[in-house]
């Protein structure tokens, strides 16, 4: 049987919700989320990751990134590992806690938002294990799936995650028993994270990621810039974006000249929603990494100048590290074409040798050089 939930009285309200969802959700097969508020290491940041080592994720071996910098580019074909790239530093940036993992496991299988622990559990075949320097201090991130032979409860039991983070030479664990029914079992003792850090790609946009980015964007004062660059380069009739409740949700509400009553923002162009949600991802990385895949995917190849500009702006402006994935050379073009602060630029190509994946990167000033010599396109390798 599940484990007895607590009374209403024993607890705030939101936990008791959280008692009851789990309780649900376990019978159904999946996990349930942590709900726990993670301890940021480094709420101030004078060095963010300077080298990173991916030993061992996904199709990446020993696979080494170098030399980096504000702006950092992975460029490459299809299926040359960029998006794991990130992945991994996600990972990497968020420690010992386990819900990002099952974040990026979700996303990337495109199942509900509570991963069904019985594809996880036929589907996780591979330890993963990654090294960095953030912040001047050696960063460590291991993750294995396995069976233990001495379970808390062996009835439906399937597997055990563990993960294993290490900063400064200080160790943290989280380990989730995974079950067949009934609900999965977390024990750590404090869930840590390097800094604050949000992935964002085009396909699967989290409304939960992105609503905690407006509160925050918000809450600084920071959200103006976003809405005045859509104003300048995009629309000008836009006067404001605000969150509100409508029939019970959370959407985002435009006010506009064009209309007479508030729109909901999808009734806007892609390139409109993406400039906004890539906007607000870096107000609340401040400090932090902020993770972009396929970076030009909705932005009109017009406007790509200026939107890397502005990008690398905030990212100075809010003391971010940026890793950028894209498949286009125009985008790629454009953080150098844009002329602001080249040498904060680093661009790698990801391309098979051999049977793996090897990585070459290229300094802004360099990759300028070439661009005007020879328009060499780096995707190429």
């Amino acid at each position: 049987m599940a484990e007895k939930l607590k009374t209403k009285k024993e607890m705030h309200v939101d936990e008791y919700i959280r008692e009851i969802l789990r309780s649900v959700y376990a019978r159904e097969g999946f996990i349930a989320p942590l709900g726990t508020i993670p301890q940021v290491i480094f709420t101030e940041v004078e060095q963010h990751f300077s080298s990173i080592v991916i030993s061992r994720f996904r199709g990446l071996e020993n696979l080494t990134l170098k030399k980096l910098n504000r702006i950092n580019i992975l460029a490459g074909l299809n299926n040359s590992g960029k998006t794991s790239v990130l992945e991994a530093i996600y990972l990497l940036a968020n420690l010992n806690d386990i819900d990002a993992f099952l974040k990026i496991e979700t996303q990337r299988a495109k199942l509900p938002e509570r991963l069904y622990v019985k594809w996880l559990e036929d589907n996780f075949r591979f330890n993963i294990e990654l090294t960095g320097v953030f912040n001047g201090e050696q960063v460590n991130v291991s993750i294995k799936s396995g069976q233990t032979t001495d379970p808390p409860n062996e009835n439906g039991y399937l597997a055990t995650l563990e993960l294993h983070s290490v900063v400064a030479k200080e160790e943290r664990d989280c380990r989730v028993h995974l079950y067949r029914g009934k609900e999965s079992q977390f024990y750590y003792k404090k869930i840590v994270v390097l800094c604050n850090s949000i992935m964002t790609n085009p396909y699967s946009l989290n409304e939960n990621d992105l609503q905690k980015a407006h509160a925050k964007a918000f809450n600084e004062k920071k959200i103006d810039v976003v809405i005045d660059f859509i104003r300048n380069r995009v629309d000008p009739g836009i006067q404001k974006i605000e969150l509100i409740n409508m029939s019970d949700m959370n959407r985002f509400s435009v006010t506009s000249d064009r209309f007479d009553r508030s729109v909901d923002l999808t009734s806007y162009g892609e390139g409109v929603q993406r400039i906004f949600q890539i906007g607000l991802s870096m107000a609340y990385a401040s400090n932090g990494v902020l993770l972009i895949d396929e970076f030009e995917t909705a932005i009109h190849k017009s406007l790509l100048v200026d939107f890397s500009r502005f990008v690398h702006q905030l990212a100075e402006k809010f003391n971010v590290q940026v890793f950028l994935t894209s498949h286009s050379k125009e985008c790629i073009d454009s953080f150098i074409t844009n002329d602001y602060m080249i040498e904060d630029i680093t661009a790698y190509v990801l391309k098979e040798e051999e049977g793996k994946i090897a990585c070459k990167y290229v300094e802004g000033k360099r990759l300028q050089t070439l661009l005007e010599a020879f328009d060499v396109d780096i995707r190429e390798g």
